[in-house]
């Protein structure tokens, strides 16, 4: 099925990755004299926000990984400088420390090396999962997810079941974020966040997207935008004001607005083609939490078993029915031939 939405991009200057990695370096250091200057203002932090989202349009390398990592990493960091303190920014040593330590739970009790050999062993599970069970069921069903799943119609059952194996693929695969965090919080005796929290179990699409999946973004998208901290006059500036996007419903869609264009991004740097699928399937969820957040805003959730599994149940078919929009153009461009993965190549059909 053809997107609804179809525009190409200019070709753009083709850089070696070190040299992309040089230019990087160099735009960072620039961000950082930029941010860390006193008389900042918000219109200096949106434009340098802009400016990390034309650059990897415009200058990319030859490798489709490190065009998703010279993509999202810079934007992280410059979203991180920018909301920095002045006290934070006063020194690259603050800066470092501070970036170091962002992903450090809150909560530091307990037994943190024997937890982080436990997330050790999760992570090794879920790769184990990957390898041994949804990379044999592929092949046992000879098929490409990619053609089977752009040409099949968006409704058809097996579409949803293909959507479903695709999401605890990739959910699987993230299982090496577990690892190697948990490899550093054995080793440092620092307990780090839990990238997710059993997703699979998620009853609505507000407990996925606030409680479940990839909470270090959440974290920072709820800190800078949802619920910006006004403990000085810089982050009260950047709270946005006034009708419905200054109020906790606009600022949430905001966030999954933001997301949109981050995926979207990671997808015009790589194919050259903008669809705008991923931007709608953020849009249309976080309509989906901002309308759940306000119809169960004075009603408990369901409280018994029964109750909370056909929540799930409904959650993972609104989840599946939605999927297409996120999977379609990471599929379209085989995004998987990078990763070590062994399903079938199949070409698309065109």
């Amino acid at each position: 099925m053809d997107p609804f939405v179809f525009y190409t991009l200019p070709t753009p200057i083709v850089l070696s990755p070190w040299r992309l990695f040089v230019l990087y370096s160099i735009i960072l250091v620039i961000d950082y004299v930029i941010l860390r200057h006193p008389r900042r203002t918000t219109t200096v932090v949106w434009l340098v926000a802009l400016a990390h989202c034309v650059i990897p349009l415009s200058v990319v390398s030859s490798s489709q990984p490190l065009n998703i990592f010279f993509t999202a990493a810079p934007i992280y960091l410059a979203s991180f400088t920018g909301h920095c303190d002045r006290h934070t920014l006063a020194s690259p040593q603050r800066w470092v420390y501070a970036l170091a330590t962002d992903l450090v739970d809150p909560e530091q009790g307990g037994r943190v090396r024997l937890h982080g050999l436990a997330k050790m062993c999760r992570g090794a599970f879920k790769l184990s999962l990957l390898f041994t069970v949804l990379e044999p069921l592929w092949g046992a069903m000879g098929i490409s997810p990619s053609v089977e799943t752009l040409t099949l119609p968006w409704y058809h059952p097996w579409t949803l079941v293909y959507n479903l194996l695709l999401g605890i693929t990739a959910y699987c695969l993230l299982g090496t974020v577990d690892v190697f965090l948990g490899l550093e919080q054995a080793v440092a005796g620092v307990r780090f966040m839990d990238l997710f929290e059993a997703p699979i179990l998620a009853s609505s699409p507000r407990d996925f997207w606030s409680r479940r999946w990839n909470r270090v973004v959440r974290r920072q998208f709820h800190g800078q935008v949802f619920m910006p901290k006004e403990n000085n006059k810089e982050k009260r500036n950047l709270q946005p004001r006034g009708g419905f996007w200054g109020s906790r419903n606009g600022r949430g869609l905001i966030v999954f607005m933001l997301s949109g264009v981050l995926h979207e991004l990671i997808l015009w740097s790589n194919s050259r083609e903008i669809t705008l699928e991923n931007f709608a399937f953020f849009t249309l969820h976080g309509v989906a939490v901002m309308v759940e957040a306000n119809v169960t805003r004075h009603r408990p959730r369901p409280s018994n078993t029964l109750g909370l599994w056909g929540c799930r149940v409904a959650f993972l078919l609104f989840m599946t029915l939605t999927a297409r929009l996120f999977v379609a153009p990471f599929l379209r461009h085989d995004f998987w031939t990078p990763l070590p993965l062994g399903f079938q190549k199949v070409p698309i059909p065109a």
